[in-house]
């Protein structure tokens, strides 16, 4: 599992924010999300070499729907990207959070998530996982709302979650998620 080697980082907007609120050091952040960007670039190369052109189509290339704006397009992939991160931190970054259905709580969020936006954006949430397909098949049409979005969403979620909320509840002395 991914998690015992990096902690489950499998998505470059997520590890920036962990590098922005000091879940991370700044040096192992930037290997991973190097690492992240390479993966998907290999993994689409992979998938492309081993079903052909024919099969493997446009590789579920992430672009923005009929009728949505490119400025649309970004607002709504930083809140899709704000809402997986915010539950990522509240469940596996939270010393105190849930950690034991951190996989059902950041799966189903990716769910929703995806039931919403897939019509509009494609439902990235991960510049990697947008790069791959664009790099293979040479398609950047909108790219860089992939790379505005989600980063910017994730940041914005982080920073909210470790300097905002849990700052808030960390320095109260009363005692959350406890049964009394």
């Amino acid at each position: 599992m991914s998690v015992d080697i990096s902690g489950g980082h499998l998505n470059p907007a997520v590890t920036l924010a962990m590098i922005v609120t000091g879940n991370i050091r700044v040096g192992k952040g930037i290997g991973y999300i190097a690492a992240q960007f390479l993966g998907a670039i290999c993994g689409a190369a992979i998938l492309r070499f081993s079903f052909g052109e024919q099969v493997a189509g446009n590789m579920g290339i992430h672009n923005i729907g009929n009728g949505m704006g490119i400025f649309g397009g970004i607002v709504l992939e930083f809140c899709i990207t704000f809402i997986l991160v915010y539950v990522i931190f509240s469940v596996g970054v939270n010393r105190k959070g849930p950690s034991t259905f951190a996989a059902i709580a950041i799966g189903f969020t990716v769910m929703i998530n995806h039931l919403v936006a897939i019509p509009f954006t494609g439902a990235s949430m991960n510049p990697a996982r947008t790069l791959g397909p664009a790099v293979v098949t040479a398609s950047y049409d909108h790219l860089y709302i992939y790379f505005i979005g989600p980063p910017l969403g994730a940041v914005a979620a982080g920073t909210f979650y470790q300097f905002g909320y849990l700052h808030v509840f960390e320095n109260d002395n009363q005692e959350y998620f406890t049964v009394q």
